[in-house]
């Protein structure tokens, strides 16, 4: 296995993630996930559907029992506040990708 790979959200969250995203294209073909907090749901709305239709973005709460071929975890801190799951929850998103992930978290 690969390491995953650990970032900032910095200032502009939506410029990070779609970075990310992008970078994550480069290295697998298949399917990528965002997993977002509610908090930056409607930021990245935009990215849903992008790199040709292979990007997906979803809650926490909607992973469970799905895999894809790499994943960006958005605020796993936040995650962990919001959900009713909490730690447990964030394991479920922790364990989504097949190949690669980048978790990227709030400063």
């Amino acid at each position: 296995g690969i390491p995953p790979r650990e970032g900032s959200l910095g200032e502009l969250a939506v410029d990070a993630v779609a970075a990310e995203v992008a970078r994550l294209g480069e290295d697998v073909d298949g399917t990528i996930a965002v997993i977002t907090p509610r908090r930056y749901a409607a930021a990245l709305a935009g990215l849903d559907g992008s790199a040709q239709g292979r990007v997906r973005v979803l809650d926490p709460l909607s992973t469970k029992g799905l895999e894809w071929d790499a994943t960006v975890v958005v605020d796993p801190d936040e995650i962990v506040r919001e959900s009713p799951g909490g730690i447990r929850t964030l394991y479920v998103v922790l364990t989504r990708a097949a190949h690669r992930m980048s978790v990227l978290r709030s400063q």
